[in-house]
């Protein structure tokens, strides 16, 4: 028994070619909707940017937040801006760079406001975490190590850390070891950077001696120093010299040489 295979007549041909053709026209003809329809949505912006309503005409407009030290009319006008001037012509890098002119901005988020129509700026300023004497003179660095004078920031606060020895080139030092010290068990009220084999901290327990200076390390170090903290109980606080933590599994305290009494005669 054979299978039969179904005839394909003309008008089945002449159809299907009719089908296709009505499809392939319907595709063209949604591709030039979706292209009409984009043209016209970019144009109506365009148009829209333009009108006169998109306008920041005066400094009003423009509103500031997030800001504690810096004075707000000092923000408006590091932003540099030529009033009247379209919303849409503002670009966020432009006025982050006029920002960064200030120091103590470390970061702006802009956001147009389309009613009413104006511009507003979040800032964020730095935070003071540790005082430091410079050869420009006195002021504080924040977690980044940006230096901040304090007699162009006189508001600043004056954290209770000091940091003795400190440069611009201890940038990327003091951004590894800012997060631990400020962690600390045992609190720590200065640092010593001037000597680049030693680093020497001033903590609650007495100078304490660190080698070379070494983030890595420096976690070990500090819970080798936490682990000290009954220290006074056993061992008269005068009497200690340094505490050697140069090799945190092995911590040494130096102490000062016993001062023999003097017996008076009677």
């Amino acid at each position: 028994m054979t299978a039969s295979t179904p005839l394909i007549t003309k008008n089945y041909l002449v159809a299907r070619r009719q089908n296709l053709r009505h499809q392939k026209l319907w595709q063209q003809f949604k591709q030039v909707w979706r292209y009409g329809l984009l043209a016209t949505a970019v144009a109506a912006s365009v148009w829209l940017s333009q009108q006169s309503y998109w306008m920041l005409n005066d400094r009003q407009q423009i509103t500031v937040t997030g800001q504690h030290h810096l004075a707000t009319e000092r923000i408006k006008t590091l932003l540099n801006l030529s009033l009247p001037l379209n919303l849409w012509q503002v670009e966020p890098q432009h006025l982050l760079t006029a920002l960064q002119a200030e120091p103590l901005v470390r970061g702006v988020q802009v956001q147009r406001q389309l009613w009413p129509v104006g511009l507003t700026l979040q800032l964020q300023e730095r935070t003071p975490i540790a005082q430091a004497t410079t050869a420009q003179g006195l002021g504080v660095v924040d977690n980044e190590g940006v230096w901040l004078s304090l007699q162009r920031y006189p508001q600043l606060p004056r954290p209770a850390l000091q940091l003795i020895g400190y440069s611009e080139d201890q940038r990327s030092l003091w951004q590894g070891l800012a997060p631990l010290l400020l962690a600390s068990v045992v609190p720590i009220q200065q640092v010593y950077l001037q000597y680049p084999h030693d680093l020497i901290l001033r903590s609650a327990l007495g100078a304490v001696h660190l080698g070379r200076a070494d983030p890595v390390q420096l976690q070990a170090q500090l819970t080798a120093l936490a682990q000290l903290r009954l220290l006074p109980r056993r061992i008269d606080p005068e009497r200690v010299a340094f505490i050697d933590l140069t090799d945190p599994q092995h911590p040494l305290v130096r102490l000062l040489p016993l001062v023999p009494s003097v017996s008076q005669g009677t």
